[in-house]
Protein backbone atom coordinates (compact mmCIF):
# COMPACT_ATOMS: atom_id res chain seq x y z
CA UNK A 1 0.00 0.00 0.00
CA UNK A 2 1.11 3.53 -0.78
CA UNK A 3 1.88 5.78 1.55
CA UNK A 4 -1.10 8.23 -0.23
CA UNK A 5 -3.31 5.46 0.64
CA UNK A 6 -1.80 4.81 4.01
CA UNK A 7 -2.95 8.37 5.07
CA UNK A 8 -6.67 7.90 3.61
CA UNK A 9 -6.50 4.95 6.45
CA UNK A 10 -4.64 7.04 9.14
CA UNK A 11 -6.10 7.34 12.67
CA UNK A 12 -8.84 10.14 13.01
CA UNK A 13 -10.42 11.12 16.49
CA UNK A 14 -12.39 13.51 16.98
CA UNK A 15 -10.59 15.74 20.09
CA UNK A 16 -12.60 17.99 21.96
CA UNK A 17 -11.49 21.14 23.43
CA UNK A 18 -11.43 19.11 26.49
CA UNK A 19 -8.19 16.78 24.95
CA UNK A 20 -4.84 18.34 25.39
CA UNK A 21 -2.54 16.56 22.90
CA UNK A 22 1.55 17.77 22.98
CA UNK A 23 2.13 17.31 19.35
CA UNK A 24 0.26 19.82 16.61
CA UNK A 25 0.20 20.25 12.90
CA UNK A 26 3.26 22.64 12.13
CA UNK A 27 1.77 25.92 11.03
CA UNK A 28 5.17 26.79 8.88
CA UNK A 29 5.53 23.36 7.12
CA UNK A 30 7.55 22.96 4.34
CA UNK A 31 7.80 19.42 3.55
CA UNK A 32 10.96 21.01 0.88
CA UNK A 33 12.90 22.08 3.47
CA UNK A 34 12.40 18.59 5.97
CA UNK A 35 13.31 16.71 3.48
CA UNK A 36 16.20 17.97 2.44
CA UNK A 37 17.42 18.86 6.21
CA UNK A 38 16.52 15.21 6.64
CA UNK A 39 18.90 14.13 3.54
CA UNK A 40 21.57 16.09 4.95
CA UNK A 41 21.11 14.40 9.07
CA UNK A 42 21.70 11.05 6.72
CA UNK A 43 24.21 11.26 4.18
CA UNK A 44 28.10 10.80 4.42
CA UNK A 45 29.59 9.35 7.97
CA UNK A 46 27.65 9.75 11.43
CA UNK A 47 23.89 10.71 11.45
CA UNK A 48 22.49 14.00 13.25
CA UNK A 49 19.83 12.55 15.48
CA UNK A 50 19.35 16.00 17.20
CA UNK A 51 17.81 17.05 13.57
CA UNK A 52 16.16 14.29 12.79
CA UNK A 53 14.03 14.29 16.44
CA UNK A 54 13.72 18.53 15.99
CA UNK A 55 11.36 17.77 12.73
CA UNK A 56 9.95 14.67 13.62
CA UNK A 57 8.59 15.01 16.79
CA UNK A 58 7.59 18.32 15.88
CA UNK A 59 5.35 17.44 13.11
CA UNK A 60 1.71 15.75 12.63
CA UNK A 61 1.82 11.94 11.58
CA UNK A 62 0.20 13.34 7.94
CA UNK A 63 3.47 15.84 7.73
CA UNK A 64 5.52 12.96 8.78
CA UNK A 65 3.76 10.83 6.05
CA UNK A 66 4.11 13.45 3.49
CA UNK A 67 7.69 14.01 4.17
CA UNK A 68 8.69 10.37 4.16
CA UNK A 69 6.72 10.36 0.67
CA UNK A 70 8.65 13.17 -0.64
CA UNK A 71 11.54 12.29 0.03
CA UNK A 72 11.30 8.67 -0.82
CA UNK A 73 10.55 9.95 -4.28
CA UNK A 74 13.33 12.67 -4.21
CA UNK A 75 16.18 11.67 -2.43
CA UNK A 76 16.09 7.61 -1.94
CA UNK A 77 14.51 6.85 -4.87
CA UNK A 78 15.43 2.70 -4.62
CA UNK A 79 15.52 2.79 -0.16
CA UNK A 80 12.72 4.56 1.35
CA UNK A 81 12.89 6.96 3.80
CA UNK A 82 11.17 4.96 7.00
CA UNK A 83 14.12 2.24 5.57
CA UNK A 84 16.72 4.58 5.79
CA UNK A 85 15.72 5.24 8.72
CA UNK A 86 16.07 1.94 10.13
CA UNK A 87 19.76 1.92 8.49
CA UNK A 88 21.01 4.91 10.28
CA UNK A 89 19.43 4.26 13.63
CA UNK A 90 19.72 1.44 16.03
CA UNK A 91 17.95 0.13 19.39
CA UNK A 92 14.89 1.80 21.36
CA UNK A 93 15.50 5.39 19.55
CA UNK A 94 14.88 3.46 16.31
CA UNK A 95 12.21 1.75 17.23
CA UNK A 96 10.51 4.89 18.58
CA UNK A 97 11.10 7.08 15.51
CA UNK A 98 10.05 4.15 13.25
CA UNK A 99 6.78 4.33 15.30
CA UNK A 100 6.33 8.16 14.75
CA UNK A 101 6.35 6.99 10.65
CA UNK A 102 3.76 3.80 11.30
CA UNK A 103 -0.04 5.32 10.76
CA UNK A 104 -1.66 4.14 14.30
CA UNK A 105 -3.99 1.94 12.90
CA UNK A 106 -0.83 0.25 11.51
CA UNK A 107 1.04 0.56 14.46
CA UNK A 108 -1.48 -1.32 16.69
CA UNK A 109 -1.55 -3.92 14.36
CA UNK A 110 1.98 -4.68 14.87
CA UNK A 111 1.79 -4.38 18.81
CA UNK A 112 -0.62 -6.59 18.76
CA UNK A 113 1.31 -9.10 16.52
CA UNK A 114 4.23 -8.48 18.76
CA UNK A 115 2.15 -8.53 21.97
CA UNK A 116 1.83 -12.11 20.97
CA UNK A 117 4.93 -13.39 18.52
CA UNK A 118 7.79 -15.52 20.46
CA UNK A 119 7.35 -17.10 24.18
CA UNK A 120 5.02 -15.24 26.50
CA UNK A 121 1.97 -12.96 25.99
CA UNK A 122 1.78 -9.43 26.62
CA UNK A 123 -1.39 -9.33 27.78
CA UNK A 124 -1.76 -5.85 29.10
CA UNK A 125 -0.70 -4.40 25.95
CA UNK A 126 -3.48 -6.80 24.31
CA UNK A 127 -6.36 -5.10 26.85
CA UNK A 128 -4.64 -1.54 26.48
CA UNK A 129 -5.11 -1.53 23.16
CA UNK A 130 -8.86 -3.34 22.86
CA UNK A 131 -10.14 -1.02 25.37
CA UNK A 132 -8.69 2.47 24.14
CA UNK A 133 -10.21 2.10 20.41
CA UNK A 134 -13.38 3.20 19.44
CA UNK A 135 -15.56 -0.03 17.59
CA UNK A 136 -14.36 1.21 14.36
CA UNK A 137 -10.98 1.94 15.23
CA UNK A 138 -10.74 -1.88 16.55
CA UNK A 139 -12.77 -3.13 13.01
CA UNK A 140 -9.96 -1.18 10.82
CA UNK A 141 -6.86 -2.58 13.23
CA UNK A 142 -8.02 -6.00 12.36
CA UNK A 143 -8.02 -5.77 8.73
CA UNK A 144 -4.63 -3.69 8.90
CA UNK A 145 -3.60 -7.09 10.77
CA UNK A 146 -4.85 -9.49 8.11
CA UNK A 147 -3.04 -7.38 5.61
CA UNK A 148 0.10 -7.42 7.10
CA UNK A 149 0.50 -11.15 8.76
CA UNK A 150 -2.28 -12.59 6.31
CA UNK A 151 -3.99 -14.65 9.04
CA UNK A 152 -6.68 -12.88 11.45
CA UNK A 153 -6.46 -11.67 14.49
CA UNK A 154 -9.18 -13.68 15.75
CA UNK A 155 -7.47 -16.43 15.18
CA UNK A 156 -3.99 -15.28 17.00
CA UNK A 157 -6.00 -14.61 20.08
CA UNK A 158 -7.66 -17.86 20.32
CA UNK A 159 -4.25 -19.45 19.44
CA UNK A 160 -2.05 -17.42 22.12
CA UNK A 161 -4.96 -17.66 24.90
CA UNK A 162 -7.61 -19.42 26.50
CA UNK A 163 -10.58 -19.63 28.77
CA UNK A 164 -12.19 -16.95 30.21
CA UNK A 165 -9.61 -14.02 29.42
CA UNK A 166 -9.41 -15.38 25.88
CA UNK A 167 -13.46 -14.58 25.80
CA UNK A 168 -12.70 -11.45 26.99
CA UNK A 169 -10.53 -10.49 24.76
CA UNK A 170 -12.50 -12.01 21.68
CA UNK A 171 -15.50 -9.92 23.13
CA UNK A 172 -13.47 -6.50 22.88
CA UNK A 173 -12.16 -7.74 19.44
CA UNK A 174 -15.96 -7.74 18.34
CA UNK A 175 -16.25 -4.18 18.74
CA UNK A 176 -19.68 -3.87 19.77
CA UNK A 177 -19.88 -1.55 22.90
CA UNK A 178 -22.21 0.87 23.03
CA UNK A 179 -21.28 4.45 21.50
CA UNK A 180 -24.78 5.74 23.14
CA UNK A 181 -23.38 8.54 25.45
CA UNK A 182 -26.49 9.05 27.12
CA UNK A 183 -26.42 7.32 30.67
CA UNK A 184 -29.77 4.84 31.06
CA UNK A 185 -29.49 5.20 35.25
CA UNK A 186 -31.94 1.92 35.89
CA UNK A 187 -30.01 0.17 33.32
CA UNK A 188 -26.88 1.30 35.71
CA UNK A 189 -28.81 0.18 38.72
CA UNK A 190 -30.18 -3.33 37.44
CA UNK A 191 -26.54 -4.15 36.46
CA UNK A 192 -24.97 -3.23 39.34
CA UNK A 193 -27.40 -5.95 41.13
CA UNK A 194 -26.46 -8.03 38.16
CA UNK A 195 -22.84 -7.31 39.82
CA UNK A 196 -23.86 -7.43 43.32
CA UNK A 197 -24.83 -11.72 42.56
CA UNK A 198 -28.29 -10.57 44.08
CA UNK A 199 -30.17 -10.61 40.72
CA UNK A 200 -32.54 -13.03 39.11
CA UNK A 201 -29.02 -13.45 36.58
CA UNK A 202 -27.96 -15.00 39.01
CA UNK A 203 -27.83 -18.23 37.69
CA UNK A 204 -25.80 -17.40 34.83
CA UNK A 205 -22.00 -17.80 35.01
CA UNK A 206 -20.22 -14.66 36.85
CA UNK A 207 -17.93 -14.53 34.39
CA UNK A 208 -20.58 -14.20 31.53
CA UNK A 209 -22.39 -11.50 33.70
CA UNK A 210 -19.32 -9.21 33.94
CA UNK A 211 -18.20 -9.95 30.30
CA UNK A 212 -20.89 -8.90 28.72
CA UNK A 213 -21.80 -5.79 30.66
CA UNK A 214 -17.62 -5.03 31.04
CA UNK A 215 -17.11 -5.00 27.62
CA UNK A 216 -20.55 -4.12 25.92
CA UNK A 217 -21.78 -1.03 27.63
CA UNK A 218 -20.57 2.20 26.99
CA UNK A 219 -17.98 3.79 29.11
CA UNK A 220 -20.10 6.54 30.44
CA UNK A 221 -22.93 4.04 31.36
CA UNK A 222 -20.23 1.55 32.98
CA UNK A 223 -19.09 4.85 35.60
CA UNK A 224 -22.88 5.44 36.49
CA UNK A 225 -23.02 1.83 37.26
CA UNK A 226 -20.17 1.52 39.14
CA UNK A 227 -21.46 4.24 40.87
CA UNK A 228 -24.71 2.16 41.45
CA UNK A 229 -22.78 -0.82 42.79
CA UNK A 230 -21.05 1.41 45.29
CA UNK A 231 -24.19 3.21 46.26
CA UNK A 232 -25.91 -0.38 47.01
CA UNK A 233 -23.02 -2.23 48.19
CA UNK A 234 -21.00 0.10 49.88
CA UNK A 235 -17.40 -0.74 48.14
CA UNK A 236 -15.80 0.02 44.56
CA UNK A 237 -16.32 -2.26 42.14
CA UNK A 238 -12.27 -3.25 41.95
CA UNK A 239 -12.87 -5.24 45.44
CA UNK A 240 -15.83 -7.26 44.12
CA UNK A 241 -13.85 -8.06 41.30
CA UNK A 242 -11.03 -9.16 43.07
CA UNK A 243 -13.14 -11.07 45.37
CA UNK A 244 -15.07 -13.00 42.50
CA UNK A 245 -12.11 -15.77 42.59
CA UNK A 246 -11.62 -15.66 38.50
CA UNK A 247 -8.68 -16.52 36.66
CA UNK A 248 -5.82 -14.09 36.97
CA UNK A 249 -5.96 -12.95 33.66
CA UNK A 250 -9.41 -12.31 33.56
CA UNK A 251 -9.83 -10.78 36.65
CA UNK A 252 -6.71 -8.55 35.68
CA UNK A 253 -8.69 -7.47 32.15
CA UNK A 254 -11.78 -6.17 33.60
CA UNK A 255 -9.65 -4.52 36.38
CA UNK A 256 -7.44 -2.56 33.01
CA UNK A 257 -10.95 -2.21 31.60
CA UNK A 258 -12.53 -0.94 34.86
CA UNK A 259 -9.76 1.87 35.27
CA UNK A 260 -10.10 3.42 31.68
CA UNK A 261 -13.82 3.64 32.33
CA UNK A 262 -13.75 5.72 35.00
CA UNK A 263 -10.68 7.67 34.01
CA UNK A 264 -8.81 7.35 30.49
CA UNK A 265 -6.37 9.44 31.27
CA UNK A 266 -5.67 8.18 34.56
CA UNK A 267 -5.78 4.53 32.86
CA UNK A 268 -2.44 5.96 30.37
CA UNK A 269 -0.63 7.60 34.04
CA UNK A 270 -0.67 4.47 35.92
CA UNK A 271 0.15 2.78 32.58
CA UNK A 272 2.79 4.81 32.11
CA UNK A 273 4.47 5.07 36.01
CA UNK A 274 4.51 1.17 36.11
CA UNK A 275 6.17 0.66 33.09
CA UNK A 276 8.73 3.40 32.74
CA UNK A 277 11.71 0.51 32.02
CA UNK A 278 9.43 -1.11 29.49
CA UNK A 279 10.34 1.05 26.22
CA UNK A 280 7.89 -0.88 24.60
CA UNK A 281 4.98 0.18 26.61
CA UNK A 282 7.08 3.70 26.97
CA UNK A 283 6.91 4.36 23.07
CA UNK A 284 3.52 3.07 22.39
CA UNK A 285 1.52 5.03 24.49
CA UNK A 286 3.69 8.48 24.10
CA UNK A 287 4.05 7.92 20.53
CA UNK A 288 -0.51 6.86 20.30
CA UNK A 289 -1.32 9.63 22.37
CA UNK A 290 0.94 12.51 21.66
CA UNK A 291 -1.60 14.18 19.20
CA UNK A 292 -4.91 13.24 21.28
CA UNK A 293 -4.93 13.34 24.98
CA UNK A 294 -1.22 13.42 25.96
CA UNK A 295 -1.17 16.81 27.77
CA UNK A 296 -4.23 15.65 29.80
CA UNK A 297 -2.47 12.34 30.65
CA UNK A 298 0.41 14.71 32.14
CA UNK A 299 -1.67 16.50 34.13
CA UNK A 300 -3.36 13.52 35.56
CA UNK A 301 0.22 11.90 36.04
CA UNK A 302 1.20 14.77 38.40
CA UNK A 303 -2.04 14.59 40.03
CA UNK A 304 -1.18 11.13 41.29
CA UNK A 305 2.14 10.60 41.57
CA UNK A 306 3.73 14.25 42.66
CA UNK A 307 6.15 14.10 39.71
CA UNK A 308 6.28 15.69 36.23
CA UNK A 309 6.38 12.81 33.72
CA UNK A 310 9.13 14.79 32.15
CA UNK A 311 10.74 14.12 35.82
CA UNK A 312 10.42 10.35 35.40
CA UNK A 313 11.28 10.18 31.72
CA UNK A 314 14.55 12.11 32.23
CA UNK A 315 15.29 9.48 35.35
CA UNK A 316 14.50 6.11 33.71
CA UNK A 317 15.83 6.53 30.01
CA UNK A 318 18.89 7.57 28.25
CA UNK A 319 20.37 9.16 25.09
CA UNK A 320 18.53 9.98 21.62
CA UNK A 321 15.59 8.17 22.92
CA UNK A 322 15.40 9.89 26.13
CA UNK A 323 15.17 13.07 23.84
CA UNK A 324 13.42 12.01 21.41
CA UNK A 325 10.18 11.30 23.77
CA UNK A 326 10.70 14.54 25.94
CA UNK A 327 10.60 16.17 22.77
CA UNK A 328 7.19 14.66 22.57
CA UNK A 329 5.65 14.71 25.62
CA UNK A 330 6.51 18.46 25.93
CA UNK A 331 4.40 21.59 24.58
Amino acid sequence: MSISLVILFAFCISVGSSLKPTVFPSKSFNVTKDVNVLHNAMKGIGTDEGAIINILTKRSMNQRLRIAEIYSYQRAKSLDFVSQLKDELSGDFKKLVVALMTPPLVYYAEEMHDAMDGLGTDEDAIVEILCTLNNNEIKEMTTFYENLYSRSLKSDIQDDTSSDFQELLLSLLMANREIENKVENDAAVSDAWSFSGYYEEQWIPKEIIFKNIICYRSYPQLRQTFIEFFNLCNYDIEKRIQEMGFSRDFEKGLLQIVKRAKSKSGFFADRLYNNMNDPRTLTRIIVSRSEIDLGDIKQEFKKRYGKELETLIHENTSGDYRDCLLALVST
